[in-house]
């Protein structure tokens, strides 16, 4: 996929994008994107999703210290991310059926 030019997008998006460093050691945090921008944690999430999903950006994210987002630069830290984000999604269908399976006992 192909990254759009950055006039194409929102202002927040531009304004994520600016901050963001290469490497998984240079990541920012949200508290540190909160600091720097004024975005809301949930709002980094979403619009990072995006960045990577709509406009082609390749955004990483720590769950380990450094914690946070980051432009990835080689395939271990693309392989790092993607593990990331396999694991949240696992947790999430966990908790999915752990809820249904709870309700339907009754």
């Amino acid at each position: 996929m192909q990254k759009a030019n950055p006039q194409e997008m929102p202002q927040k998006y531009k304004e994520l994008l600016s901050i963001l460093r290469p490497g998984a050691e240079q990541a920012l945090s949200s508290t540190e994107i909160t600091k720097l921008i004024g975005m809301h944690r949930r709002d980094t999430s979403a619009i990072t999703a995006e960045l990577v999903i709509k406009y082609g950006y390749l955004i990483g994210v720590n769950r380990s210290q450094p914690f946070g987002y980051y432009i990835i630069e080689n395939e271990l830290e693309l392989k790092a991310t993607l593990r990331a984000l396999n694991n949240e999604a696992q947790g999430i269908m966990e908790r999915h059926k752990g809820l249904y399976l709870n309700f339907y006992k009754e």
